[in-house]
């Protein structure tokens, strides 16, 4: 069984700081592949929870300078649709005037 484990890590500045967070979380024996986002500070494992829980991840990325926490939820599409205010249609009505 996969699983997505999602973090949120300060310290990612750039393009090559992603590729180290990267490298740093498939090197958890259980990783199947991770993707790092410097730009959001995001980083997303899919893993084998059994033998690669999130702690272990946040240990790694730790230990290769950064500084994990749990990520905070997305919002949900419902949420964001009923904040756009409209009805859907090109006009956008009830939106923006």
């Amino acid at each position: 069984m996969r699983q997505l484990v999602e973090l949120q890590v300060t310290g990612m500045e750039c393009a090559g700081c992603a590729r180290r967070a990267e490298a740093a979380a498939t090197r958890v024996d259980g990783a199947v592949s991770a993707e790092a986002d410097h730009a959001t500070g995001r980083v997303r494992v899919v893993c084998d929870p059994a033998r690669a829980p999130e702690p272990q991840i946040a240990d790694r990325l730790a230990a290769a300078g950064f500084v994990p926490a749990p990520a905070p939820a997305a919002p949900t599409g419902k949420a964001n649709e009923a904040g756009r205010g409209d009805s859907g249609d090109s006009a956008g009505a009830g939106g923006r005037r």
